[in-house]
């Protein structure tokens, strides 16, 4: 996925690191989708400061303010570093709500891990595509007369490039057959520039199957999608999206988690 696809790491990825972290966050009041939030915007902000440096060795230095991160690539050290910095803000919160020891030294912990990850980014690379494909807005679904069974339907979508890069796949639409009926799937939002069209992913909600691509081949752009098959069909799994064309290393950074 890339940066500004949301948030690299979710609520649930930070009980690798602290496996009570819900517990923690609800008795001291503590909303982690928002810290998950304000830790993406603020290790954001050291990327850009960072980028927009001379010698930075940025491959799109001179595009680099209009572009913003929307060419940065998420790879597992950045999970990381956003995690533990999630981590960090949370316990700073947590210490100061309640001025406790035990608090202050997870937090200052979590401070010392999140300023490592982000030099173990910096010497393994900042990835960067040429072309980006941000993800797709949740698609608009409906059904009309048709021989699919009556359920319950999970659908995403996913932007495909002349190459066949995939962006990451769009939040899930549900759709509901009450009787019988045929999928109608249309795509919304802004299109990428470098995109020549898109892929259907849908699954059985009630079994909780896996997203498979209905369609065979990209579906064009601003045409809806409706099924040539009578019921889901096994199909490629999504992506999370995008592979870095390029990457750039700095090996002297300073520690600020």
């Amino acid at each position: 996925m890339l940066f500004t696809d949301g948030n690299p790491t979710r609520a649930e990825d930070l009980r690798i690191f602290e496996s009570n972290i819900y517990e923690v966050a609800n008795v001291e009041g503590i909303d982690l989708d928002a810290k998950l939030k304000i830790a993406a915007e603020e290790i954001g902000d050291q990327i850009m400061a960072y980028l927009l440096q001379p010698g930075s060795g940025d491959p799109q230095a001179g595009s680099r303010r209009a572009l913003g991160l929307s060419t940065l690539v998420v790879t597992p050290a950045m999970r990381r570093w956003h995690s533990l910095h999630t981590l960090a803000l949370t316990f700073r919160d947590a210490f100061h709500n309640q001025v406790n020891g035990r608090y202050r030294e997870t937090w200052v912990q979590y401070v010392s891990a999140a300023a490592e990850a982000k030099l173990t980014l910096f010497r393994i690379g900042l990835g960067f595509v040429i072309n980006p494909l941000a993800r797709p807005s949740r698609p608009v679904v409906a059904s009309v007369a048709g021989g699919w069974a009556a359920g319950t339907y999970s659908v995403a979508v996913a932007w495909v490039d002349g190459a066949g890069n995939l962006s990451a796949p769009s939040d899930i639409a549900t759709l509901e057959i009450a009787v019988t009926g045929l999928p109608v799937v249309t795509m919304t939002g802004a299109v990428p520039s470098s995109a020549v069209g898109w892929n259907v992913y849908m699954a059985d909600a009630s079994d909780n199957g896996d997203l498979m691509q209905q369609n065979a081949a990209p579906v064009a752009i601003g045409s809806s999608w409706s099924p040539v098959a009578s019921a889901l069909v096994p199909g490629e799994l999504p992506v999370s999206g995008q592979f870095a064309d390029m990457y750039i290393t700095a090996s002297r950074m300073t520690p600020r988690g």
